[in-house]
């Protein structure tokens, strides 16, 4: 995935405009990747207009912000952090105003219910005309919608144990060698940050980590009874055809639709968002999907590969707050600057075949 965006912004940099249109650039990209795309939009003499939701990038190389949100768009000066800042204090600035307004509107109410037939209904006319031309202010919408997730609250394990052990590993693909007598230790309780450039070998580690294939040598020692969750970047789990609720109904067909429907609106799929045929989802939709299908069952370990990549920034906010709550084991591969330095507890460097 990483080669094939390197790929497309070759290309990109190559063609000269006055205007770059950049969906996502970070996507799969590794470390340096991103950090060449920074620098290439800072120095970039045109304009450029990019959708992100990786906030160490927007605040990067961003200047203005342009937030869309129930069919309105609102501009903001600044990078990501300083747009963050001034919503929340115009979030609060609306909220006292309309506090405020609805106080003084009950009073005047008040007022003008006890002196409409009195001797002062001439003030209790003039005031309630006032009010009738009073351009009352919106009711807050509050602060974005955030996925609730979580990967439950009891696991198996014991911290300062390991729950995976590999020596001597010898990671291949297609007759290529990737990694050569590669040795890592994953230790319950902590999150793992897998990191390294793209093609480093990164995914066919994971996939191995999680059960899915064998080693071309060495060997990898699982804790006994270790439940895994596997989540591919690939979406490779999610059905082809069907509905988003047909999606969570195949895991367990004995969950009644209420109990389903409730679980996907964790996930921001609400009212008609379960009659979606799943084909048609655009890509955070999916991964958003592909999450709520994970949290369904209980995992000891959990192995993400890329699982930002799509998610809005209430998205990578909720995933980032469930890992942080999770008591389990984590194994995580991510090129999301900001979520590796709030979660990780370690970080598995792959460069050069190595670990």
């Amino acid at each position: 995935g990483g080669e094939k965006s390197r790929v497309q912004l070759a290309i990109l940099m190559t063609t000269p405009a006055d205007l770059l249109i950049l969906d996502e650039p970070t996507n799969h990209l590794d470390l340096q990747g991103i950090e060449f795309v920074e620098d290439f939009v800072q120095r970039y003499p045109g304009a450029v207009v990019v959708v992100s939701h990786d906030r160490r990038f927007l605040d990067n190389t961003a200047t203005s912000i342009v937030e869309i949100a129930d069919g309105v768009a609102n501009r903001w000066k600044g990078n990501f952090s300083h747009y963050s800042q001034q919503r929340d204090l115009a979030l609060l600035t609306q909220a006292r105003q309309f506090k405020n307004q609805r106080d003084f509107v009950e009073k005047e109410m008040e007022y003008i219910r006890r002196n409409m037939a009195g001797r002062m209904s001439a003030q209790a006319k003039g005031r309630l005309k006032r009010l009738q031309r009073l351009q009352l202010i919106d009711k807050p919408k509050g602060n974005r919608s955030q996925m609730k997730l979580t990967f439950g609250q009891t696991t198996r394990g014991q911290q300062g144990q390991a729950a995976i052990e590999c020596e001597d590993l010898r990671v291949a693909v297609g007759g290529r060698t990737l990694i050569e007598h590669g040795e890592l230790r994953v230790w319950f309780g902590e999150v793992t940050a897998l990191l390294g450039r793209n093609g480093a070998g990164k995914t066919t580690l994971l996939r191995l980590l999680a059960g899915h294939g064998q080693p071309a040598g060495g060997t990898i020692r699982r804790a006994q009874n270790l439940r895994i969750g596997y989540f591919s970047q690939e979406k490779n789990d999610l059905p082809q055809h069907g509905l988003v609720i047909d999606a969570l109904r195949e895991l367990d067909r004995t969950v009644d639709e209420r109990t389903l429907r409730d679980h996907l609106a964790l996930f921001l799929f609400c009212g008609d968002d379960g009659e979606k045929p799943v084909a048609e989802l655009s890509g955070g939709e999916k991964q958003r999907l592909s999450l709520a299908r994970m949290t369904r069952a209980q995992f000891d370990l959990l192995c993400l590969d890329e699982p930002t990549n799509h998610l809005d920034v209430a998205g990578t906010e909720g995933l980032e707050q469930a890992l942080k709550e999770f008591p389990g084991t984590v194994v995580l591969i991510t090129h999301d600057r900001k979520l590796v330095r709030e979660v990780a507890d370690r970080v598995a460097w792959v460069e050069g075949g190595r670990i």
